[in-house]
Formats: structure tokens, sequence, C-alpha cells
């Protein structure tokens, strides 16, 4: 985490927090993204978050060590997947809680698209209820 993430109370401010998830978002599904650009070309093909929630439950202050984010599917629809997201060190010290709605989408077209059986067999691996 960076200094500027902290506010004037002394912790990290609900807007890195958005960060923090999407950067755990993307290392999960990196390569479903990578396979998607492939088969249909880096301009069409796009993931869009449609919505995200977060729940703070425990202030985070600034520190040198990353703080350990669990991210998984909940989830999986025709042209969506749900997220779910813990940001903890331990399950009695849990920071934030959150959820996203993922939205297969094609950029040329603009609209969503569905899920393809091979993007679905990737996020099965995942799923957890």
């Amino acid at each position: 985490m960076r200094w500027s993430d902290m506010d004037a109370n002394g912790h990290i401010n609900n807007v890195p927090f958005l960060t923090y998830l999407e950067e755990a978002r993307i290392d999960m599904l990196q390569d479903l993204i990578a396979q998607a650009k492939a088969a249909d070309g880096v301009a069409s093909a796009g993931i869009l978050v449609a919505n995200t929630a977060i729940e703070y439950k425990l202030p985070l202050v600034h520190r040198i060590a990353p703080v350990p984010i669990a991210v998984w599917i909940t989830k999986i629809g025709g042209a969506y997947f749900d997220l779910a997201y813990e940001v903890a060190d331990d399950p009695d010290t849990v920071y934030a809680r959150a959820t996203s709605r993922m939205v297969t989408y094609d950029f040329v077209s603009g609209f969503p698209r569905r899920l393809r059986p091979h993007e679905k067999e990737y996020l099965q691996r995942y799923l957890e209820p």
C-alpha cells in the first residue's frame, strides 16, 4: 500500500480499497482475459465491472507488508459472474468484505456477450458457495 492511500484519520481511505480489489481480481483473471482477447481480438474482448459493494469491518492502517486479499467466484451466469473478496490478515482480523458482478462484453458491438464454454471451465476452478 502507498503512503498516499492513508486519509486524515490515519487509516487507509475507502477509495484505495477499490484498487486493491482490482489488483486481486486481475491476478485471478489475467489468463482468462488473455484467452478472451486471443479468441475475439484485442479490440473487442472485455470483462467489465457492473457493480461493486464493500462492507468495511475494521480500519486498515498503513504498513509495509501487503494485506492478503482472498477472491473467489460465487456464481456463474450466462453473460456474467459474481466475485467475493475478503481483505483480512486472518479470520479474526477482517478489514473488508466485498462483492463484484463482472459482465463479459464485446466492445465492437457495444453489448454483453455470452460466456464461452472454455471461460466457464476456467471460472469453475474458483467457484465456491
